[in-house]
């Protein structure tokens, strides 16, 4: 008899203890922070009312976990090929290196005008306090620890990719950078 009401009184609080769980609601938003290394990505909301790498009339929107791991693909395989564009004697300054350098990143996705999604990627080296999260890095040199390029995922294509230069380098001629559309005033290029 005492085991019978034991057994009735461990079966009723579990009933209790499980009714009082509330379901795990998920949004359909997608995700922003789940599925990446939030200490490395941070993916920040475009805003037109500031100063930013789209023009005014692109939409902002987000990025979900699989688009954030296609950008990586894609800009690694940009970074191969641009690092095999620079002159011998360029490699160690301007190469981007994704073993040498751990790069934190700043994702600004946007919807453009005919409905594309891009996005502007800023990787760096070094950050100074925790508002790299949400607040747009801009250094004016730094050499290779410093980069940016923009990415169309829906057409997978890369252009104004612009690795920084050192403050000691101002007018190099036009020669000293590769010649893969690269010029020495943005180090910008289409590819």
């Amino acid at each position: 008899m005492k085991s019978n009401f034991l057994l009735k009184l461990s079966l009723l609080t579990l009933i209790v203890a499980t009714s009082c769980i509330q379901p795990n609601e998920q949004s359909t938003k997608p995700s922003q922070t789940s599925g990446f290394d939030t200490s490395i990505v941070a993916v920040i909301q475009f805003d037109k009312s500031e100063y930013g790498p789209f023009p005014k009339e692109y939409e902002p929107t987000n990025l979900t976990t699989d688009e954030i791991m296609q950008l990586d693909n894609i800009i690694k395989e940009q970074a191969n090929t641009y690092n095999q564009s620079l002159k011998e004697h360029l490699k160690e300054a301007y190469s981007v290196y994704f073993t040498n350098h751990k790069y934190k990143r700043q994702y600004i996705p946007v919807i453009n005008t005919k409905g594309e999604k891009e996005v502007w990627a800023n990787f760096f080296c070094n950050s100074w306090s925790d508002d790299w999260k949400t607040e747009v890095v801009f250094v004016k040199d730094g050499g290779n620890c410093y980069f940016n390029i923009k990415v169309n995922l829906s057409t997978k294509k890369t252009y104004e990719l612009n690795v920084n230069g050192y403050a000691w380098e101002s007018g190099a001629p036009n020669s000293a950078l590769p010649q893969a559309g690269l010029n020495s005033i943005s180090r910008s290029a289409v590819f």
